[in-house]
């Protein structure tokens, strides 16, 4: 609750920022809706906290308790996948009792509300809406991807003019934005589910879904550039090594890298994002297809952690989140009935996890 109140804060600090400029009707409106917006979100983040995994040491929302050990398994449109997902879950929660009580293992076949799993979006509680509370959301939602999408510009605009440490600081920023937006858009989607039925919330999600596919892709193809950019300049290197000219030069580099692997980070929680909207639509084999491509970039960015800057551990944590994500595709494929790729999204998730052991 208390990091909940802090969340709010520092948001009342920025619209206070906001609002020393300009007014534009976008601010105005989040004025006058942040009260009605913000109770839902307190109050599903609190009802929702015994059920919510709690966060790793350094990196994203980590292992539950034990005993909630959960796969949702049951969400499953076939009874085999059922059963197999059921006697993976068991294995699970075995080595968490195994490991005293700590849950040390992800689901690995898991339907969309399974805890524990690495991604960035668990899904909350939501809280039913009023068709008031539905336009004043949609509003805030607009004002926070429009904060969202200039924030990127200028991120993009620092690197390009060399100055890579304030890119960082606000790449830290972008990665919060993110958590905001697609909390935003769920309270929204979904609250608007339960008060107008499912059409209503699959146009929302639709909607979601055609804001950010553009810059998903932008995101990715400017990192994986950036990236590649700072691998060949620092193996055409030919200053002397300790010089504090090629000091220098590695700070940079290592600074650069950094920025391009949290660019790519940026656009593997949209590519999340992205899934989760098809999915909010209905779409199941376009939310699978997203899931993959979400895994396709965590592989990479395991193979780019490993050759530069070197972060065996990131790395690794890099591979267990792709093998999270063909078992997420794996479950739209099952709900798609398309029963070929569902084995094959399992069996790219077996491979990436074979390979770690």
């Amino acid at each position: 609750m208390l990091s909940v109140l802090r969340h709010f804060a520092r948001g009342l600090a920025r619209l206070k920022r906001l609002l020393s400029r300009p007014l534009t009707w976008g601010i105005l409106c989040v004025l006058v809706g942040l009260w009605h917006l913000a109770w839902p979100v307190i109050a599903s983040q609190v009802s929702d906290a015994a059920s919510t995994p709690v966060q790793g040491e350094s990196r994203r929302n980590g292992l539950a308790a034990c005993p909630t050990v959960n796969c949702d398994c049951a969400a499953m449109a076939n009874a085999q996948w059922q059963h197999a997902c059921r006697k993976a879950e068991q294995q699970t929660q075995a080595a968490c009792t195994a490991n005293g009580g700590i849950p040390n293992q992800f689901c690995t076949l898991q339907g969309p509300n399974a805890i524990p799993t690495p991604f960035e979006f668990t899904r909350p509680a939501v809280v039913a809406v009023t068709a008031e509370d539905r336009v004043l959301g949609q509003k805030h939602l607009t004002v926070l991807l429009w904060s969202l999408w200039d924030l990127r510009d200028n991120l993009l605009a620092r690197e390009e003019q060399g100055r890579v440490a304030e890119a960082l600081d606000l790449a830290k920023l972008l990665d919060h934005n993110l958590s905001r937006v697609v909390l935003a858009q769920w309270q929204l989607a979904e609250g608007e589910r339960a008060r107008a039925g499912d059409a209503a919330a699959k146009k929302l999600w639709q909607a979601y879904a055609d804001e950010i596919a553009e810059p998903t892709a932008l995101l990715e193809q400017y990192g994986r550039l950036l990236w590649q950019k700072t691998f060949d300049a620092e193996q055409a290197t030919d200053l002397v090594p300790g010089t504090p000219e090629a000091l220098e030069s590695a700070n940079r580099l290592r600074q650069q890298a950094k920025l391009a692997l949290n660019l790519l980070r940026a656009s593997s929680r949209l590519h999340e994002q992205l899934a989760e909207a098809k999915a909010g639509a209905g779409l199941w084999v376009q939310a699978a297809e997203q899931w993959q491509q979400a895994a396709v970039l965590s592989l990479d960015l395991q193979r780019f952690e490993l050759a530069y800057p070197g972060d065996a551990d990131r790395a690794r944590y890099d591979a267990y989140e792709a093998a999270a994500r063909w078992y997420r595709a794996s479950f739209y494929w099952i709900q798609a009935q398309e029963d070929t790729r569902t084995r094959k999204a399992v069996a790219e998730a077996e491979q990436v996890l074979a390979r770690l052991r």
